[in-house]
């Protein structure tokens, strides 16, 4: 079921361009410029909770996740005042909905011009997704191949096993379990106690006038989505929700334990560390470069960096740990800036944080390779002391990749760390891990060498990081004794590779 779900949200997505209605426009006072967000505010101002609740009635009370669309408003923003930037306001708005709700009457039977707001679910007890548009769909005759789905009287299938159908008052969308339980006579999302959650959320990323938002309890949507996140030190989150607001603020809510809750705190904290240094950085270039282009992002991190990162907020209610970014609408140039800067440092930290696994590691292949060269050991055949030496050489362990295993990871297998090396260097990877480990030796005494090795794809783009250390016989060493010697720093290739 669940590879039918991205087309849903396509269809509901190509259906949405036409929720819009002439009398829902209104225009700006004598000699005022109206902006796209105050012309969506005038029209619409409904919040997630009410667009929620217009079709909480036929949407099925198991739904583990909701998105929710006002899609009017939207559309009306488009047409009236231009598609971000992207694309110039339309000089006939009228004309434009009467052409496409005539074609759309010819093609599909429905006039798309008459939708007013979407609302998407996903149940994974049910097996089911559908999205439910509504608008007045009184006139309306499907068109299409027929099909029959349970509890309703006319559906079609309008792309593999996505069907659209009439319920009641509402067009629907979706795989034909979903479209049968919106119209069945099961309990409902309204009155439910899984309302309360979803609304949460929703509140918390959008609590004005709505554009977008989804909300997403991931303990009913278990075992599908529940599970810690694929971030070292993140452990179970309960929910998560996002959206926009007709005011331009874009917002992520994640609600988990307080320990959770502080790790991707400390996380975003470092990250934005991070993306200030990389702007003290670029702007320090803007003199001695020889490179236009980076001495032209120098002057916009200088002047539009400290901008951009006051736009953003982190807020903690005990609950939920909830990100806002202030001001999309009226600064895009500025989000620009964090797409181009703040975005990367953050996966460079987030890629930085795996390579401590490497580092860890090799510090302790290191402290064994020490133990066993310094350690007394005798031939059981002869009882006589052997030299100093370091454990044998051993191949890169474990083999392959791990790209493409839950989290980028290698399982972790107590058969791969049962060779005579890594047992007598007390060598073992428990847990999922990012690297591979490989132990290269020679020579004894003074001239005993080694070499331990790190090496992952940390972005599965087939380019490998190495982290290497390296220890050697003391020279200096009196007779008998097996001393080590080694250079404390770490040799890095392709470090967050």
């Amino acid at each position: 079921m669940y590879r039918h779900v991205a087309s849903i949200g396509l269809i509901a997505a190509l259906l949405a361009i036409g929720g819009c209605k002439k009398d829902n426009e209104s225009a700006a006072e004598p000699g005022e410029q109206a902006t796209a967000a105050g012309v969506v505010a005038a029209v619409s101002g409904r919040t997630a909770a009410e667009l929620l609740k217009g079709a909480a009635d036929v949407i099925p009370a198991t739904a583990g996740a909701v998105f929710v669309s006002d899609t009017r408003s939207i559309v009306l923003t488009a047409l009236t005042q231009g598609a971000a930037g992207l694309l110039p306001p339309l000089e006939d708005p009228e004309a434009f909905m009467k052409d496409l709700g005539g074609v759309s009457k010819r093609f599909i039977g429905l006039d798309l011009t008459k939708i007013d707001h979407a609302v998407a679910y996903v149940s994974v007890l049910e097996k089911s997704a559908a999205v439910v548009i509504v608008g007045d769909w009184s006139d309306s005759t499907l068109k299409g191949k027929p099909v029959e789905v349970e509890g309703v009287e006319k559906a079609v299938v309008i792309n593999g096993e996505v069907v659209l159908a009439l319920v009641g008052k509402h067009l629907v969308i979706g795989n034909p379990d979903g479209v049968a339980l919106v119209a069945g006579d099961g309990k409902k999302l309204a009155g439910s106690d899984q309302i309360k959650p979803l609304l949460a959320g929703l509140a918390r990323v959008a609590d004005g006038p709505i554009a977008v938002a989804l909300a997403a309890n991931l303990e009913k949507l278990a075992p599908l989505m529940k599970g810690k996140m694929p971030v070292e030190g993140i452990g179970e989150v309960q929910a998560v929700s996002m959206g926009s607001t007709l005011a331009g603020v874009i917002a992520a809510s994640v609600t988990a334990d307080e320990g959770t809750r502080k790790t991707i705190r400390g996380h975003a904290d470092k990250a934005l560390d991070m993306a200030r240094g990389y702007f003290e950085m670029a702007a320090s270039k803007i003199e001695t470069t020889k490179r236009p282009e980076e001495a032209m992002l120098g002057v916009i991190a200088k002047h539009m960096g400290p901008a951009a990162l006051s736009m953003l907020s982190i807020d903690d209610d005990g609950e939920s740990l909830t990100f806002k970014l202030k001001g999309v609408g009226q600064s895009a140039a500025v989000i620009g800036v964090l797409s181009a800067v703040a975005v990367p440092a953050f996966l460079k930290y987030m890629k930085r944080a795996k390579t401590s696994e490497a580092i860890d590691s090799l510090d302790r292949l290191y402290k064994g390779a020490s133990v066993f060269y310094s350690s007394p050991r005798v031939d059981p055949a002869t009882g006589s002391k052997l030299p100093c030496a370091f454990p044998p050489t051993a191949e890169s362990t474990p083999k392959g990749s791990p790209c493409g295993n839950p989290d980028e990871k290698f399982t972790p297998s107590a058969r791969d760390w049962e060779a005579q090396t890594w047992q007598a260097l007390n060598f073992e990877m428990r847990d999922p891990h990012y690297f591979k480990y490989s132990f290269k030796s020679s020579g004894t005494g003074a001239a005993a060498k080694f070499t331990v090795a790190a090496h992952a794809d940390l972005d599965c783009d087939g380019t490998w990081s190495t982290f290497e250390r390296y220890g050697h016989g003391d020279p200096d060493a009196g007779a008998g004794e097996c001393t080590m010697k080694s250079s404390p720093a770490f040799y890095k290739d392709n470090e967050l590779e």
